[in-house]
């Protein structure tokens, strides 16, 4: 990913093949990232070669799209993929640190430029040069009050008219709100105090390691192997996926119940709440597209076998 990133930092032109194949001895798995040489300039090798070097990436070269197994790189699956222009809401109402996981992870991890944009900015209707747009952790309320009506809707008419937009932790339950009314998914409310179910602790959940099972059909899951990943949970909000949910929607659900949890702390009611509900969430809105992850994949820079997932959020969320 940090190549795929040097490489449209520097405005080479790059393809992604979502479906696995195989051209001689050299086989591809599902994601992988394709340069054309007559589609670029001349430059285009030394780029790549330096840009390997720096990113310590494998690199492959193919004489020919035609290839010996599986799709060929000249069909119509394999999408070209363009320089997204990304802003990170920053300032009050924020969480100061969810901006500086996701900064850290861009600017550090990937090496990809992006733009801190303030919530008055984005109030004021200051996005028409972003392709995307990422909300660090914020609570629904606090976003709401900020942006206000003019400027939810702002954020709502640029998504339709194509814009990526991405929420981390708690502001994916602003993005699966009515007020914001880009997607169908939903907060799980508790039950009702007369309930037979037991309701839901009034503390966050203290932190617990837990298993997700992924689709691996999805391009936010371009280079994410195996069937099942560990995710952090780190607060008391469970979501729901609508009734007439859609192929590609639930990207990464929490796994069944006997196989949640695999370290740490969780509150003896949450398992059975928490067991097959959304972890990534995304969904069409209009010309453009909302990805919602209900935790924080940059927490403290801690998993790093989240970056992937954050990164193709990022770099192919729009393409698709």
């Amino acid at each position: 990913m940090r190549l795929l990133a040097g490489l449209l930092s520097d405005s080479v032109r790059v393809w992604y093949a979502p479906k696995s194949f195989r051209s001689g001895d050299a086989r591809f798995p599902l994601g992988a990232f394709v340069v054309r040489v007559s589609a670029n300039d001349s430059s285009v090798h030394e780029i790549v070669r330096r840009r390997a070097a720096a990113a310590g990436a494998r690199v492959t070269a193919l004489a020919s799209a035609a290839v010996d197994e599986g799709t060929d790189l000249g069909s119509n699956s394999v999408r070209p993929l363009t320089a997204p222009r990304v802003a990170l809401l920053s300032d009050a109402p924020i969480s100061g640190q969810s901006f500086g996981y996701a900064w850290y992870a861009l600017d550090q991890r990937l090496g990809y430029p992006s733009t801190a944009l303030d919530v008055d900015a984005v109030a004021g209707g200051t996005l028409a040069d972003f392709d995307v747009l990422i909300v660090p952790s914020a609570s629904r309320g606090a976003l709401d009050r900020a942006l206000g009506s003019a400027g939810r809707g702002r954020v709502a008419a640029w998504v339709r008219g194509g814009g990526t937009l991405i929420t981390l932790d708690a502001a994916t339950e602003w993005l699966a709100s009515d007020s914001l009314g880009l997607s169908r998914l939903r907060l799980r409310k508790a039950p009702a105090a007369d309930s037979a179910q037991p309701a839901l602790p009034e503390r966050d959940v203290p932190g617990a390691m837990v298993r997700a099972t992924i689709d691996s059909l999805s391009p936010l899951l371009a280079g994410v192997a195996g069937g099942e990943i560990p995710v952090l949970v780190f607060s008391d909000r469970v979501y729901e996926a609508p009734r007439d949910l859609r192929p590609g929607e639930a990207v990464i659900n929490y796994a069944a119940q006997p196989r949640l949890r695999l370290a740490g702390y969780l509150w003896p009611e949450m398992p059975a709440r928490l067991a097959g509900t959304p972890f990534l969430w995304t969904e069409q809105a209009g010309r453009g597209r909302v990805i919602g992850f209900t935790g924080d994949p940059n927490f403290r820079d801690l998993l790093r076998g989240m970056l992937p997932l954050f990164a193709n959020a990022v770099l192919l969320g729009g393409t698709y």
